[in-house]
């Protein structure tokens, strides 16, 4: 269970996910999903296994009020812990093979998917795709090998950020000692989204603003294997050039 909230009279869990081997590539657990608890009794209110059959998780959940919003493999879910079912499931169609959801942040009215490289807003009561952005990723890197998806630093700091902010106390999280994780090939720094790809025949960085949906910000990398680590939550890019340089450019920078 890598997350867990109290909401009102009921434990909201996340069960299973996808997680970083000891190689660093991302895994999917066999199931994964919403559980629903009764506070006081500890009794299961929804049918967890049978929903985990259909879903893979890929990023961990971010709850507003009793919506829980969350992304899997094949889709993006808002599951209604009052009604106990689903208020709504977006297909995101099809995907590139190592373009899949791995984190959730709201931006005013939307609610963000952030995603290896596409980054899609939705209205939060409806579901309804507002804008989407998507950048192919380079044919060779070693981008390529490790698509790390879902579990990122900032993943789990922008749940402990959402907690502090709505003075949920009541959060619990298993992720949080990988903070010092930063490795990831794409991350959510800020407000923004940074993902890789191809520019001018080199590989770019593009961040794009879960604020506008606008691609507004690049970094680019001179050697055509990128060989690079992005500072989630500082929001720098550090870059290897020709394994005798290091480069570092700042993503915040307009």
């Amino acid at each position: 269970i890598p997350y867990m909230e109290i909401v009102g009279d009921k434990i909201v869990a996340q069960v299973g996910g996808t997680f970083p081997n000891k190689k660093g590539e991302m895994k999917g657990s066999k199931n994964s999903g919403i559980l629903v608890i009764d506070k006081n009794s500890g009794k299961f209110l929804n049918d967890f296994k049978k929903d985990s059959k259909k879903i893979k998780m890929t990023t961990p959940f971010h709850i507003e009020d009793n919506l829980v919003y969350f992304g899997t493999s094949k889709s993006f879910r808002c599951y209604d812990t009052n009604a106990l079912d689903y208020k709504f499931a977006v297909d995101l169609g099809k995907l590139d093979k190592i373009d899949s959801p791995k984190g959730v942040v709201k931006q005013g009215e939307v609610i963000c998917l952030t995603m290896t490289q596409s980054t899609k807003a939705f209205d939060l009561m409806t579901g309804e795709e507002k804008w989407s952005q998507t950048f192919k990723a380079p044919g060779q890197s070693r981008f390529m090998k490790f698509a790390l998806v879902a579990v990122s630093a900032m993943a789990a700091a922008n749940a402990q950020a959402t907690a502090n902010r709505t003075g949920r106390t009541q959060r619990y999280t298993s992720l949080m000692p990988k903070l010092g994780i930063r490795f990831t090939a794409a991350a959510a720094s800020g407000s923004y989204n940074y993902t890789l790809t191809n520019k001018d025949g080199k590989p770019t960085v593009v961040g794009v603003s879960l604020k506008t949906g606008e691609a507004d910000r690049d970094a680019q990398l001179e050697d055509k294997k990128a060989d690079y680590i992005i500072d989630e939550i500082g929001g720098f890019l550090i870059n290897t050039k020709k394994k005798k340089e290091i480069q570092v450019f700042d993503l915040k920078s307009e």
